[in-house]
């Protein structure tokens, strides 16, 4: 997925906001989508800031289940969830599918188990030994 920057984003916007161009022109004009460009709209109108890029961050149950209960007590779409909670639509999306699937536990962050090759990476001085009980 492409990365835009503040600067780009905050230009477009501008020129929306000052009625110089419709959301489908402005995309037209840097060759974006113009879903991307009306998200980023729809997010500064909800906001009243830009989103920057993100790291991977990390959600803990119940904000999902907020965002979740957002959605299903008002009239609102996913999208504007997401602008609202400054989350990917996706991510919202995925956070439903899971819920009408699995309930809250579905939604609760799970331990991954890591490699059998952790431990000897971790441990080099038993390297030997677990080569031996692999055997």
């Amino acid at each position: 997925m492409a990365k835009y920057s503040p600067e780009l984003k905050a230009e477009i916007i501008s020129k929306y906001n000052q009625g110089m161009a419709t959301s489908i022109q402005l995309a037209r004009e840097y060759n974006l989508n113009s879903r991307v460009v009306r998200s980023w709209i729809q997010t500064y109108r909800l906001q009243g800031k830009i989103r920057h890029s993100r790291n991977k961050r990390i959600f803990d149950t119940d904000f999902k289940l907020a965002v979740i209960d957002y959605y299903q007590t008002h009239e609102v779409t996913i999208a504007e969830v997401a602008a609202r909670f400054d989350l990917l639509p996706g991510q919202v999306s995925h956070w439903r599918t899971l819920f009408k699937t699995g309930g809250i536990e579905a939604l609760r962050p799970h331990q991954r188990e890591g490699s059998p090759n952790n431990e000897i990476t971790k441990h080099p001085e038993r390297t030997n030994i677990i080569r031996i009980e692999r055997k």
